[in-house]
């Protein structure tokens, strides 16, 4: 008797888990374009990340700078957070057929991509306080990935929206 209530219970708890996560998924795919560009934070979209503000000092820079310049594990979080949403405004451009190079759109898939997978990492990592070099130098890769990432997505929203082909 208790373990066909136990059943039952995974099976509507999986059943509820899927009917949230579709809802989830449905709700991503028909946000507006306005509602993709108000979910990016701007504290990982600022001038401090970008390469005109940085210049040829960022070749110089420290990873302990690169940490205070990206507000540490929380600016992480946000650039993670960032790249998802950067992945839905790619999704939303394919699905309304705008005229966007095709090779963009996987350069930033692929950018997103990686900086989630290299940021999910070095979060583990700084949670455990195993900030070896490693982790250093995967937060320099991270961040240098990112900074590309917001240059061309940058880009993009401002051609795109001057031409009014996502509004």
């Amino acid at each position: 008797m208790i373990l066909e209530l136990f059943e039952i219970g995974i099976a509507v708890s999986s059943a509820v888990y899927l009917s949230l996560w579709r809802i989830r998924l449905h709700r991503q795919r028909t946000a507006a374009w306005d509602n993709l560009v108000a979910q990016l934070k701007p504290s990982c979209l600022g001038s401090e990340l970008s390469h005109e503000s940085l210049g040829d000092k960022d070749l110089n820079t420290t990873p302990e700078e690169r940490w205070r310049r990206i507000q540490g594990a929380r600016g992480f979080w946000d650039m993670y957070e960032n790249a998802g949403v950067i992945l839905n405004m790619a999704d939303y451009a394919v699905r309304n057929g705008a005229a966007v190079d095709q090779e963009l759109l996987v350069q930033l898939r692929n950018d997103a991509t990686q900086i989630r997978i290299g940021i999910f990492f070095a979060l583990s990592q700084h949670a455990l306080s195993h900030a070896t070099e490693e982790t250093r130098a995967n937060i320099a890769h991270v961040t240098s990935i990112y900074e590309d990432m917001v240059s061309l997505m940058s880009g993009l929203v401002e051609e795109r929206e001057a031409l009014g082909q996502f509004i």
